[in-house]
């Protein structure tokens, strides 16, 4: 329309609001789930299962032919407690080359909770940053006198060496291209 003071004159705006302070809005607590542990036992307890994670490594190159190798390093399960949650967002570092493989919820039979089982790529010679992780949360607090790292230590119950083999009550699943055998993962059934 031309000759309107308004550009917009089809549109009609009532009450048109007032002006507010901003608020930032509210952060919800976290709602994740973990036992809390005994910090000296839980925290050399996996760090001696990495260390055996270390040891069982070449036995799980020798089951991969070498010309399907993509990268040289090793596979390792993390596990929670029943009914618990894992850390799984802490468990990747792309910068370190640690790639976060497959998660799985596994039912617990005698318990009815599942349990939650993540599969990590470990390049060769970068197990050092799950160590470092276990020692810092062995050695150091953080400002409010927490141990380092608590959240991803404590929700994890068992660390292993993953082998390709298939378990009662789980499937195989695939999970990424047939030439890179990393993608063989597993789910619940």
């Amino acid at each position: 329309m031309q000759g309107s003071s308004q550009p917009l004159s089809h549109i009609l705006l009532h009450n048109q609001g007032s002006r507010e302070q901003f608020a930032p809005p509210r952060l919800a607590r976290s709602s994740f789930k973990f036992i809390p542990r005994d910090r000296l036992r839980h925290g050399q307890m996996l760090k001696a299962q990495l260390e055996e994670a270390a040891r069982q490594a070449p036995k799980q190159a020798q089951i991969v032919p070498p010309e399907r190798v993509v990268e040289r390093g090793f596979y390792i399960e993390f596990e929670s407690d029943p009914g618990y949650d894992l850390k799984v967002e802490s468990l990747k570092n792309d910068r370190q080359g640690i790639k976060l493989v497959a998660v799985s919820e596994v039912a617990q039979f005698e318990q009815g909770e599942k349990l939650i089982r993540a599969t990590v790529f470990v390049p060769e010679g970068k197990l050092d940053y799950f160590i470092n992780k276990v020692e810092q949360y062995l050695a150091k607090d953080t400002k409010t006198r927490k141990p380092r790292n608590r959240e991803l230590v404590e929700s994890v119950a068992n660390i292993r060496i993953w082998m390709p083999t298939i378990r009662l009550g789980v499937k195989p699943i695939i999970m990424a291209t047939a030439r890179n055998w990393r993608g063989l993962g597993f789910m619940a059934i």
